[in-house]
């Protein structure tokens, strides 16, 4: 009897631990932006340069800002997230692109990861670019105002970048992240640099001379 008691307690035991795990597997969404109320969205975003505004359920960043002759404040535009510090994540981003006042080719850079929050997103963290025209999706890890540690990590040619709505998965694990366009891995790095990798931190979203829309903007913890 007391062996058959042992073997039951044993057997609870595993369940609640794949229990447990399937519940931290499953992951807990901290932040899904509706773009519904502006008072709420510049409480926890702070728009340190250029253009930003909700409409019709969607976030405007950059509309009208250009390269030519221009102050920082008509060229770039930088959102940041005072309030969401996270580590391990899953962020599900909706953007399309809408107009560009460079040759280049209008882009969109996701912040994750930053020391602080009140950090430009060369001061601190990791960033994905995002560029119109099938050119590349990079990858860059920043420090001090520089690229470092091999960054960036560019795919190119992706065909898949639209000036309709494009769909970006960032999945973060420890010094591991993929990058997902439009369901697609485009980019699988693991930064290697144990001294100096960043493993948590804020999140921030910045134009230059291009004007986005973004419909999805929606954080998963792990």
């Amino acid at each position: 009897m007391l062996k058959r008691i042992r073997m039951m307690t044993v057997v609870v035991a595993l369940l609640l631990v794949c229990v447990s795990f399937h519940v931290m597997a499953a992951g807990t969404v901290v932040y899904e932006e509706k773009f519904d109320n502006e008072d709420a969205f510049f409480a926890d975003w702070e728009l340190l340069l250029g253009s930003a505004k909700l409409e019709d359920g969607a976030l405007h960043v950059g509309e009208g800002s250009t390269f030519d002759g221009a102050t920082p404040e008509q060229r770039a535009m930088f959102l940041n997230n005072n309030n969401l510090l996270v580590g391990d994540f899953d962020l599900e981003v909706e953007v399309a692109f809408k107009e560009t006042g460079s040759d280049d080719g209008p882009f969109i850079n996701f912040s994750f990861r930053k020391a602080a929050p009140s950090d430009m997103y060369w001061d601190s963290g990791y960033m994905i670019q995002i560029r119109k025209g099938g050119t590349s999706v990079a990858l860059w890890k920043l420090a001090g105002g520089a690229n470092v540690d091999g960054t960036p990590i560019t795919m190119g040619g992706i065909a898949d970048v639209t000036g309709g709505v494009n769909r970006v998965k960032i999945e973060a694990r420890g010094a591991r992240i993929k990058v997902y366009l439009n369901d697609e891995v485009v980019i699988d790095w693991t930064d290697l640099n144990r001294r100096n990798q960043y493993l948590e931190g804020f999140f921030g979203i910045y134009t230059e001379a291009s004007y986005c829309v973004i419909t999805q903007y929606k954080v998963t913890e792990y």
